[in-house]
């Protein structure tokens, strides 16, 4: 199965909030394609809705070196700084994703978000 099929089965068992399933399809990509930064990108979605904060972190910036260009990775990265009140790590992290794809509607909310938090 291409690797984009196996994307799409992973989110749609994420979409379920079949969780397990969805990691493990992330993990079967892994295993073939070790470079593969979309399926580090989902599996840090799996872990952020699993609540498991360091490894999401760690996912979506192993997604970020093998990808410098995944605005989507940087702006779940800048998600997870946020609600850690990291703010300037979260500043960064959405200004690159904006950068990278000015169209992710979703980014510029949440960098108001916190601009609105910090006082700024």
């Amino acid at each position: 199965m291409p690797s984009a099929d196996w994307i799409a089965a992973a989110e749609e068992y994420l979409q379920q909030g079949k969780l397990q399933q969805a990691a493990t399809t992330c993990q079967t990509i892994l295993q073939q394609q070790p470079d593969n930064a979309a399926a580090y990108k989902l599996l840090g979605n799996i872990y952020q809705q699993q609540g498991e904060i360091t490894a999401a972190k760690q996912a979506y910036e192993t997604a970020i070196s093998l990808s410098p260009d995944f605005a989507e990775a940087y702006a779940n990265l800048g998600n997870i700084y946020l609600q850690h009140q990291t703010w300037q790590a979260a500043i960064d992290s959405y200004q690159t994703a904006i950068r990278l794809n000015p169209h992710l509607a979703g980014v510029y909310r949440n960098l108001a978000k916190l601009w609105q938090a910090t006082g700024d």
